[in-house]
């Protein structure tokens, strides 16, 4: 997948299967992830400012070192998820299920 061609449309990312993908150290800010399929994927470094992943399927994500200021969350599925050293001041967090939260460890609130 081409993450560069799709970085054009803020749009291009939501209801995508987007497994695996390379989002490293991405200027990411505001793009919409609503309803992807995420698994995997490695947003290490990005910033996701505002961005928005609203029920997407996050599992085994890495956002480490990420700063996720104000991004939304919601009904996500964050099971695994790496959050270690990201910035996550006004993130809104709500799962649908209490299995679906993420380990808060070593996540840093500003």
């Amino acid at each position: 997948m081409d993450v560069y061609k799709m970085l054009k449309s803020k749009e291009a990312f939501s209801d995508k299967d987007l497994t695996g993908c390379d989002f490293r150290m991405l200027n990411l800010e505001r793009v919409n992830f609503i309803g992807s399929n995420l698994k995997k994927a490695n947003f290490e470094g990005a910033n996701l400012k505002f961005s928005n992943f609203q029920g997407a399927d996050l599992r085994f994500s890495n956002f480490k070192d990420t700063d996720l200021t104000g991004a939304d969350f919601r009904d996500a599925k964050l099971e695994g998820a790496d959050f270690g050293g990201a910035i996550v001041t006004g993130c809104r967090f709500r799962a649908r299920k209490p299995k679906d939260n993420w380990d808060a460890r070593n996540t840093e609130v500003l």
